[in-house]
């Protein structure tokens, strides 16, 4: 049987998701949120339910790691032996960069980039390359 293919990451980052989970979290913190998650799993029921029956506290680092993995190419964690595991995304497309998985929007305005006049011509200057 030929072996699977697996095609590269979208974003390609330096930090694994294990790294991102453990600069986010706490060791106390992490197994909250697991048993949480663990549970939520073997219910099956709605999420909007689910969530006020976990501290705000959680729910706000919660957020913040499910944003962090998010720009790093890291979704739809789950729990697998005991431990929080993600998805990475993966691509055919070699141009990705940090703008394809940015949760702001250009033309909502939320978007931090700006065009600026670069070398006598407009360009687009992306948040992460010139910060005012």
């Amino acid at each position: 049987m030929p072996e699977k293919r697996k095609l590269p990451p979208l974003v390609k980052t330096l930090r694994t998701a294990d790294t991102l989970i453990r600069a986010v979290l706490s060791e106390a913190d992490y197994k909250d949120l697991v048993k949480h998650l663990q549970a939520h799993q073997k219910t099956g029921g709605e999420w909007d339910v689910y969530r006020k029956k976990i501290p705000d506290d959680l729910l706000v680092k919660f957020k913040e790691l499910l944003q962090v993995c998010r720009e790093n190419g890291f979704i739809g964690p789950k729990i697998e032996a005991d431990q929080m595991v993600f998805k990475q995304i993966v691509t055919h497309n070699q141009n990705a960069d940090k703008c394809t998985l940015c949760n702001n929007n250009l033309i909502a305005g939320s978007c931090k980039g700006r065009m600026r006049k670069i070398n006598n011509h407009w360009q687009f200057a992306n948040c992460w390359l010139y910060v005012n």
